[in-house]
């Protein structure tokens, strides 16, 4: 499907269908990441699953988003006490944005050398 892009006008000519993809691949993945960490996580895999659906179907809602994909992984830790949550160290994120002729494959995982929670590009397709 191809949604009319009524922002567009706020934007400068030059900016071409490429560049509008970046920039929405950046801003949802910065959302996804200041939205959700420190949501607390099912202890079951079940309630895991369920969390991770959520989220998918929550991006998926906005627009050029053609695919994402989100992966929590819990710590194991068991207590009555205490709970896991959603931390830069156990969420990953996979998100395609299709702008356009262009789709930008983009991704956050933490990265161990950096000791940072690393949003990148993948890919970029022009068609």
């Amino acid at each position: 499907m191809i949604l009319e892009d009524e922002a567009k006008k706020f934007f400068p000519s030059y900016i071409t269908h490429r560049d509008r993809a970046l920039f929405e691949a950046g801003v949802k993945i910065g959302a996804i990441y200041h939205q959700f960490i420190g949501t607390p996580i099912p202890k079951e895999e079940r309630g895991v699953k369920l969390l991770e659906a959520a989220i998918e179907e929550s991006v998926k809602t906005q627009p050029w988003v053609k695919d994402v994909k989100i992966n929590i992984k819990p710590s194991g830790k068991k207590s009555i006490y205490g709970y896991d949550e959603i931390s830069k160290i156990n969420f990953t994120v996979s998100l395609t944005i299709k702008y356009g002729n262009a789709e930008v494959e983009a991704g956050l995982e933490y990265n161990r050398e950096l000791e940072y929670p690393l949003f990148y590009i993948k890919k970029i397709q022009i068609f």
